[in-house]
């Protein structure tokens, strides 16, 4: 019995730990929007194989890549938040009535 006690408390502790690697971090939001460590890293990534950086001699340059990518993605997230704030919906009766008074004038 004291054997398959350890043996499920192993399995539950490196269980915890594969699933908290699968778990993508939030690393700021923006309104409704959220930029995650993944999308970071995948444009960081793309970046460096592009450019054929070494990122084993050029630490400092990944750091400022990095927060460079981040100040992009905050920007981008703003534009979008700001878009859908902007954003007039209508019907396609009130496009028309629109129009017709413009032609009309």
């Amino acid at each position: 019995m004291k054997i398959y006690l350890k043996l499920v408390i192993i399995f539950f502790l490196f269980n915890q730990a594969y699933l908290q690697q699968l778990v993508d971090g939030i690393i700021a939001t923006v309104g409704k929007e959220i930029i995650l460590k993944s999308e970071v890293e995948y444009y960081l990534q793309n970046y460096i194989v592009q450019n054929k950086i070494n990122i084993h001699t050029q630490k400092n340059l990944m750091e400022n890549l990095q927060n460079k990518i981040i100040d992009r993605l905050v920007e981008q997230k703003i534009l979008i938040s700001k878009a859908d704030e902007d954003t007039i919906l209508a019907t396609d009766d009130e496009v028309e009535k629109r129009l017709t008074q413009q032609i009309n004038y």
